[in-house]
C-alpha cells in the first residue's frame, strides 16, 4: 500500500501532504519508497 501511495505522489506531487494526512500510518513506508527512487 505504501508503494502504491508513493507512486501516486510521484505522479501528482501536490498530493503528498493530502496522502500523509489521510494515511499517516503509511508515512514511513512512503518516505522510504520515495527516498529509494531518488
Amino acid at each position: 500500500m505504501a508503494k502504491y501511495l508513493a507512486y501516486q505522489i510521484i505522479l501528482h506531487k501536490p498530493m503528498y501532504n493530502n496522502i500523509i494526512a489521510r494515511f499517516p500510518k503509511y508515512k514511513e513506508g512512503i518516505d522510504k519508497v520515495l527516498d529509494d527512487m531518488g
